[in-house]
């Protein structure tokens, strides 16, 4: 988190930031990440359509205060875009066809200003207007929090908005089709469908140059540690390859002594999933099935009524969407996953979702929650 990197000298720097975009008051933790969500959100009005990496690139120049904290800044930036992708502020496609797409074979538009009223009430808006235009009049504008990569409308008359912010240009969209809908079922009989399909559809042939994702083992290591050049491994495995331009692109793997024999790129090409949450949800089979499923935690929120849900293992969207419109992402709750804030009244219902759908389970932390 770059929160401790705010030093006093440049609070004044956030506060005016936070009066341009437009930010409500809130906890200076939460100002930090909303401030750097709304940064992106406003520089993408801008530059969009464009590649990931251009914006990116963009939101580090605007918030580097010291040359000292770039990296630091790198890291939220990288999250925060993603947590944008996932609250609908901005779409990631493929195979677009634009000026320059050769280069880049994924690029980032602006999501049209839409928003969703969930069944309690709270109304999420999100999207971006042309030029980062202001699409809400003043009063309505003054009643949006901001949490994170998030904005919702919680004040009393939240119904009778819902009525109103059609006739002001936003389209609405249906809660359980925003949660994106996805089937509960075993790991194994996942698996077995991604098995199927590497061998009737899969490539035959050599990729020199890719990384697997290792399977989890009783040796505790983060993501990015379990990313490794292949030695001797046999059996099947989630890879990434490189190409000249653009993020490197997922595979599904089946190794023989550290060769790949057969390669299956992703996603499917009937698969709407993005191929990060189509990659990451077979590693979670995998590991589920060899006996090493990912893990997740839980502890209270000292500061308020609330708990921190940490996850061992990326989210796909599925999943992460959930928790972000719950309450969002917090940083890494400790080096080896990525927390989560989301009221305690829902913890039972999302860890049930998790276990289920992505085979997460429980592990009791130093306070005996689970």
């Amino acid at each position: 988190m770059i929160a401790r990197a705010v030093q006093a000298s440049e609070l004044e720097v956030f506060q005016q930031l936070k009066i341009d975009l437009h930010l409500r008051p809130s906890t200076f933790d939460g100002e930090v990440e909303s401030t750097v969500a709304a940064v992106i959100r406003r520089l993408s009005g801008f530059m969009c359509p464009c590649p990931k990496t251009a914006l990116a690139s963009a939101a580090v120049r605007s918030l580097r205060l010291d040359p000292e904290t770039t990296a630091e800044i790198a890291d939220q930036v990288d999250g925060s875009i993603e947590d944008l992708m996932i609250a609908g502020d901005l779409i990631e496609l493929s195979k677009v066809v634009a000026v320059g797409a050769e280069d880049h074979l994924t690029w980032l538009f602006c999501a049209p200003p839409s928003f969703v009223k969930r069944a309690d009430g709270r109304i999420y808006v999100f999207g971006v207007g042309p030029d980062d235009a202001v699409f809400l009049p003043g009063e309505i504008l003054a009643q949006v929090h901001h949490l994170g990569a998030t904005r919702y409308i919680d004040a009393p008359n939240a119904a009778s908005l819902a009525d109103v912010l059609p006739g002001l240009g936003l389209r609405q969209i249906n809660e359980a089709a925003w949660l994106i809908p996805h089937q509960a079922e075993a790991p194994e009989k996942f698996l077995a469908r991604m098995t199927k399909r590497l061998q009737q559809a899969g490539i035959k042939g050599h990729l020199p140059e890719i990384s697997i994702l290792r399977h989890a083992t009783d040796v505790m290591s983060t993501y990015r540690q379990r990313w490794a050049k292949p030695q001797d491994e046999t059996g099947i495995f989630v890879g990434r390859h490189p190409r000249p331009y653009g993020a490197p692109l997922w595979y599904l793997c089946e190794f023989q002594a550290g060769e790949v024999q057969r390669s299956l790129l992703l996603p499917l090409p009937d698969q709407a999933a993005r191929a990060c949450d189509v990659a990451w949800q077979t590693q979670l089979a995998i590991d589920a099935v060899r006996g090493y499923p990912a893990l997740m935690r839980s502890r209270a929120d000292p500061d308020g009524e609330g708990v921190y849900l940490n996850v061992q293992f990326p989210l796909p969207m599925a999943a992460r969407r959930r928790l972000v419109l719950l309450g969002g992402r917090r940083g890494r709750g400790d080096p080896s996953g990525f927390s989560f804030w989301l009221p305690t009244s829902q913890l039972a219902q999302e860890v049930s979702f998790l276990k289920d759908h992505f085979w997460y389970v429980s592990q009791r932390n130093s306070e005996g929650i689970q």
